[in-house]
């Protein structure tokens, strides 16, 4: 699936969308872990290299984690939401995709952006004449982005795949799915792949479930 033409595509059409992060920041009222105490404690405290802060950005009014899945570039694609006050009625862990942040952020239709890029590039037009090609090409980006760190992994090395974001950073070449049920079969085709999913009661079924097709899993 990763190599057919469109996912190709895919990841030019993503470095091209994707945001830089002085546009989000000022945008969402973003700050660097480094300006904050709060957020300095915790990623201290879950012993993340002070290199890989770079993947994380806060919100002190409404204390909330963005754990940033970014391209090799440093911008955005995509990104989780945690919530670090414990008194929040808000969803624990918010994961938002491309056309997510385009739609609620900058209120874009990201359709039309793919159209014009498309348009602009060479054989681009011919995913245009595809039956529904802008809407499989938007939820090719849409699954991609939610993959984090599929930017900046070699596909060609033995990659590891786990369900937290956090968890793909403790690990060389590793890609988050953050959550098992979510794309969980994305890599099967892959040769050099093995999944390593939480040792709770949904890591354990996907786990059986790799198991018996013959993948590699570890615990």
């Amino acid at each position: 699936r990763l190599s057919n033409n469109q996912s190709s595509f895919a990841f030019q059409l993503l470095d091209k969308l994707a945001i830089p992060k002085s546009i989000l920041f000022n945008m969402l009222k973003l700050t660097t872990p480094y300006k904050s105490k709060e957020c300095s404690v915790y990623l201290n405290s879950r012993n993340i290299n002070i290199k890989q802060w770079k993947y994380f950005a806060y919100n002190e009014k409404s204390k909330e984690l963005y754990i940033l899945n970014i391209n090799s570039n440093d911008r955005v694609i995509g990104m989780q939401i945690r919530q670090l006050d414990p008194n929040s009625k808000k969803s624990r862990y918010l994961t938002r995709s491309l056309t997510k942040i385009y739609s609620d952020i900058f209120k874009k239709d990201l359709s039309v952006l793919i159209a014009k890029l498309l348009n602009s590039m060479e054989n681009g037009d011919k995913y245009i004449m595809e039956e529904d090609g802008i809407e499989n090409i938007q939820a090719n980006l849409d699954r991609l982005s939610g993959l984090f760190n599929v930017m900046n992994v070699d596909m060609n090395n033995p990659l590891t795949i786990v369900e937290g974001p956090i968890d793909s950073l403790c690990i060389s070449n590793a890609i988050a799915l953050q959550g098992a049920t979510k794309l969980n079969d994305y890599f099967d085709d892959l040769q050099n792949v093995r999944f390593l999913f939480d040792n709770d009661k949904v890591g354990k079924e996907h786990s059986l479930n790799k198991l018996k097709s013959n993948k590699r899993i570890f615990l």
